[in-house]
């Protein structure tokens, strides 16, 4: 008996090698909505992160299949290699205790908007970054469950922004007058603003000044044990689709300004 257990493990220990050495074919992906980078109500799933993603992979011969959850729970089955990988993520300590941030795959810059009747002349002349004391006269609006950084939770602390439940509804305010300023992300902030009604469109603007730019990177787990070449497919395949212009034609087809 003792002799077919050797046997059984040695089999099984074979398989598993084999099985850990075999090419990397197919992969998936944990991602939750949000729009315009991952739409996760369109079947398939698409968005602008989703398919530099997948034509990243598809340069090296991986196909990537997509599937969309709540975030939380898109977090805990990376976080527990249940999928293979997940993205868009910021980079922070906490995260990084959990996951292999693999390589950064846009750029998002945080800018306040506003009406492009007003001019905001003190903020638009400032030179170096604004502090908390720029923005004391003026009320700025921001959408509930989301940070934007050191200087607008120092503002939040001393002033409060005037939270609304989401980007739209910000905007609104901003058109009727009830905010001065509505702090978002450029691309995400400009994909909102084509969904209002069209005269309201051409109201909106942005501040020139960022208020922070960070990069958004594809992140795959520790527990992963096979995070090292997914890693390494992801960077071969993301160089090869930007030396082909990927991230300007998905720029074009979802009508989004490039962040500058």
């Amino acid at each position: 008996m003792a002799r077919l257990y050797q046997i059984i493990f040695v089999l099984v220990s074979l398989s598993l090698i084999s099985g850990a050495q075999a090419k990397l074919s197919q992969l998936t992906a944990a991602v939750g909505h949000f729009p315009p980078y991952i739409f996760c109500d369109d079947k398939p799933i698409r968005g602008m992160a989703v398919e530099l993603v997948e034509t990243a992979y598809q340069e090296v011969g991986i196909r990537v299949e997509f599937k969309c959850y709540p975030w939380g729970r898109v977090y805990n089955l990376a976080r527990e290699s249940a999928v293979d990988l997940t993205f868009p993520y910021l980079r922070n300590q906490d995260r990084e205790q959990d996951f292999h941030y693999v390589a950064p795959m846009l750029a998002i810059k945080e800018v306040f908007f506003h009406l492009k009747s007003r001019s905001f002349s003190d903020l638009m002349d400032k030179e170096g970054e604004l502090t908390v004391e720029d923005l004391k006269p003026y009320k700025i609006g921001g959408t509930i469950g989301y940070r934007y950084g050191e200087l607008i939770d120092e503002y939040d602390g001393k002033y409060g922004l005037s939270l609304g439940k989401t980007a739209n509804l910000n905007f609104k305010k901003l058109i009727r007058g009830r905010i001065d300023l509505f702090v978002e992300s450029f691309i995400v902030g400009y994909y909102e603003v084509s969904l209002l009604e069209p005269p309201f469109r051409e109201l909106i603007t942005n501040l020139p000044l960022p208020i922070s730019t960070e990069k958004l990177y594809l992140i795959v787990s520790h527990k992963h044990p096979r995070r090292q070449e997914i890693s390494k497919l992801f960077i071969r395949g993301l160089t090869m689709a930007r030396a082909k212009g990927v991230k300007q034609k998905l720029l074009e087809k979802y009508t989004l300004p490039d962040t500058p």
